[in-house]
């Protein structure tokens, strides 16, 4: 009597299924040896696939309750011995009917259910195509954003891993040492007790001790009161029995050491499921996602790289085609939208005439909170006050601080979400403030911040740009090259008191270009500014070194005729008038004559600073009325 009969089938089980584990563990192997990233991906999903079948189907082995006593052999060979009999027990198994027992002993029958549960064959399994295939449109949608293709596999990553422990909750975090905090990548869980918050700092607990120490992890015992402490991502305690995490690494450069950037983790709700060889399968997926890593960091980095160039294009666009400053907010506010993950973003600028901190621009796609255009910001009492005060960019969690508002008293309390603050500014001024806001926690980084820099810095540049034009602009006239209105009115101001008190001569000229519509019309705004220096530059030519022409209105010009008396004034401004209707103006192979109309006041003791200015203007009013082409002194 053989007594190893019942066992064969048992250990050829095993020897199958330890070779479909070594079959598992030298496709892993060859996946770390060769160069092709897609051929590392195969190897490493294929050898894993074949290390999770093993794991998933080892309670599939039909291991006997005990081993056969001496009774159930006799049994069984009584069996083997009747072909007849062996066929009614058959087909009894397969009909489901009672197994006959007539003639037969009581061994046989006490042998029958062990033999029919053995023999019935296993009901057909039905699958579907889901089962092997992912839908393409997820993976294409994923594949425009390297971060979202990455999660993505990190995801499904996950989801083989917890089926294949048989964990309760998968998790990857993401660790910085310098900074002291963790951040959840991705998470396959069962329960509906897991954090909403993806940052936490590091901290006791053994995520940040397996991070901090770089060595794994195992406990197969939690104690319930003492969980959020071990464990941290669960708001309300678990029935978690066992956990395990090891690190992860990632070398930026060959010739730096491999450093701690994540933890993957695993825990289970029974107790004792993990070991030694649980780390060691869990290494072959570590190192599966430093591949990953490194491939999507490459192609993150050229990704973000044209993103930010792209926006600084268009801000740099925005900045040279536009002559007002809220064109370059307007940019800047929309260009950082694309690159950081908002909910509301606020431009702040300062305005001159209401001497305040003004919001110049609002996106806010939520409806949160209580600000808007034109609103002003609190210097003092407010966070962005705050930074505009430093100049350095802040990162404020809103639930962790209420000791200020965002931007003014008066704001809605219990506000929670993430507020990033960088300030617009250059080597000498500050201009203004963004802030960008999320209503999740612990959403922005300084990586954040270094982005949204690249986008601030240009946007002062083009501020500073702007306001060095409005200094220039208030004394030059933009398209003649002649004095502004601004520098005309200050320096005829001087000049009149300088005259009135020395008791010298001194002359007012304003000068009108005749049917100035006609050449706009005709030519076009470019020809037209093009009239409008010639005329200025005549003037300025036949001045005198000390004497003013200045661009006075959108057709008019302003001469400070220093030292001349009505009667010189008059002389100089029919010799120009003169000059004017005689000469041809050609540009961009147009060509043709302007004529001009002047007006002459002088200064007498009669006359005060305002009415001599008002003087040369209804000169020249009289003298367009009479058909204009004419010198007329009032």
């Amino acid at each position: 009597m053989n007594s190893e009969g019942p066992i064969i089938p048992l250990l050829n089980q095993l020897k199958i299924k330890l070779g479909i584990v070594a079959i598992g563990i030298l496709l892993m192997s060859i996946g770390v040896l060769v160069p092709s990233f897609w051929l590392k991906f195969i190897f490493f999903i294929s050898g894993g696939s074949a290390i999770s079948y093993v794991i998933l189907t080892r309670r599939n082995i039909a291991i006997p309750d005990q081993i056969m006593t001496t009774q159930e052999h006799e049994s069984t060979r009584r069996i083997e011995t009747d072909d007849s009999e062996f066929v009614k027990i058959i087909s009894a198994a397969k009909s489901g009917t009672d197994v006959p027992s007539a003639g037969k002993s009581a061994e046989a029958s006490d042998f029958t259910p062990r033999a029919v549960r053995e023999i019935r064959p296993q009901a057909e399994r039905s699958f579907s195509v889901e089962n092997f295939f992912s839908s393409s449109d997820v993976v294409s949608e994923a594949r425009k954003d390297p971060q979202q293709e990455l999660s993505l596999l990190l995801s499904r990553m996950l989801e083989v891993i917890k089926e294949t422990f048989f964990a309760h909750t998968a998790i990857i975090h993401w660790v910085n040492i310098e900074s002291g905090h963790m951040v959840v990548e991705a998470h396959i869980t069962e329960s509906r007790n897991f954090t909403p918050s993806r940052k936490r700092p590091l901290g006791n607990d053994l995520i940040s001790k397996v991070a901090v120490t770089k060595q794994p992890t195992i406990l197969n015992e939690i104690n319930a009161s003492s969980q959020n402490e071990l464990l941290g991502y669960y708001f309300a305690v678990e029935p978690i029995g066992s956990f395990v995490a090891v690190p992860i690494y990632f070398q930026k450069k060959a010739e730096v050491e491999p450093e701690v950037i994540g933890v993957l983790s695993l825990d289970a709700l029974s107790g004792d499921m993990y070991g030694d060889e649980t780390i060691a399968t869990l290494g072959h997926f570590t190192k599966l996602i430093s591949t990953l890593l490194k491939t999507y960091a490459d192609k993150f980095e050229l990704v973000s790289d044209s993103e930010i160039l792209q926006s600084l294009e268009r801000l740099q666009h925005a900045a040279e085609h536009s002559s007002e400053e809220r064109t370059v907010v307007r940019s800047l506010a929309e260009e950082a939208s694309k690159l950081i993950q908002w909910d509301s973003i606020a431009v702040i600028l300062y305005d001159e005439p209401k001497r305040a901190w003004v919001i110049q621009t609002v996106l806010n796609r939520t409806g949160r909170g209580s600000f808007e255009v034109g609103q002003q910001v609190d210097r003092i009492d407010s966070f962005v006050g705050r930074v505009l005060g430093s100049g350095k960019p802040e990162i404020i969690e809103l639930s962790q601080h209420t000791e200020l508002p965002r931007f003014q008293r008066g704001e809605p309390s219990g506000m929670r979400g993430s507020l990033m603050i960088l300030p617009i500014v250059s080597k000498s001024n500050i201009y203004g403030a963004i802030a960008v806001e999320n209503e999740k926690p612990q959403m922005y980084t300084m990586q954040d911040v270094k982005k949204l820099k690249t986008l601030v810095e240009p946007a002062s540049d083009a501020l500073e740009i702007f306001g060095l034009k409005t200094y220039v602009n208030s004394y030059i006239d933009e398209v003649t090259g002649v004095a502004s209105r601004h520098y005309f009115t200050k320096r005829y101001r001087e000049e009149f008191y300088r005259a009135a008190d020395f008791s010298g001569n001194f002359s007012v000229g304003i000068i009108h270009l005749d049917t100035p519509e006609v050449i706009l019309d005709k030519y076009g705004k470019k020809i037209y500014d093009y009239t409008l220096w010639v005329l200025a530059e005549v003037v300025r030519q036949t001045l005198r070194p000390y004497e003013i022409v200045a661009r006075f209105d959108q057709n008019r010009f302003g001469v400070l005729l220093i030292n001349r008396s009505s009667d010189e004034a008059q002389i100089w401004a029919e010799a120009y008038r003169k000059f004017i209707a005689q000469n041809i103006i050609s540009v961009d192979g147009k060509s043709f004559s302007v004529t001009v109309t002047v007006g002459i006041a002088a200064l007498s003791s009669q006359t005060n600073e305002e009415e001599l200015l008002d003087r040369a203007h209804r000169a020249v009013e009289k003298a367009m009325n009479g058909g204009g082409n004419i010198v007329r002194v009032s």
